[in-house]
């Protein structure tokens, strides 16, 4: 009988198996969901736990885990300032009427900040990118539009300007 090789093996499987959505996220990587409801903008930014923890004093040991996340949950909050910023027409800094943040179950930190849609955001900002070291990047998709808007953010373009809706 033939002796298959393992990685020869894993391409096949590769190749046969169909693509998944699901990934995990890097360590230096976040990415933001801007939709519209009836009632808010939301804006969903995930970011892995080495991105999220970096911006924290004292950087808390990792992984964080659903039994110690509830006592980092404040220093969370207290650095949403510095994770997102939504700007209006006139760059003026529009501030979001509700910040939750979340650990998920494939344990990235999830913020969801909620605007009332009468606010008309005009940019989306990430001001801890410019923070953090080289490396550390944000893809953005504005699925407010269609097809959707799409940007990176990283440390030298912490900034993206969101695109006019009629």
């Amino acid at each position: 009988m033939p002796r298959l090789h393992l990685p020869l093996l894993a391409c096949a499987l590769a190749v046969w198996l169909p693509p998944t959505n699901a990934r995990a996220h890097q360590a230096l990587e976040s990415s933001a969901l801007i939709v519209s409801t009836t009632e808010n903008l939301e804006i969903t930014l995930t970011l892995a736990q080495a991105y999220a923890t970096a911006l924290l004093e004292p950087t808390p040991a990792l992984p964080l885990t659903p039994d110690n996340f509830d006592s980092l949950r404040p220093a969370l909050l207290a650095i949403a300032p510095l994770v997102a910023t939504a700007t209006d027409a006139a760059g003026k800094k529009v501030d979001p009427t509700r910040v939750l943040v979340s650990l998920t179950t494939e344990g990235e930190i999830r913020y969801l900040f909620l605007y009332p849609t009468a606010v008309h955001t005009a940019g989306f900002g990430m001001p801890a990118l410019a923070k953090l070291p080289r490396g550390y990047f944000c893809t953005l998709s504005d699925q407010r539009t269609t097809p959707p808007a799409r940007a990176i953010l990283h440390k030298e373009h912490a900034f993206h300007t969101l695109p006019t809706l009629p």
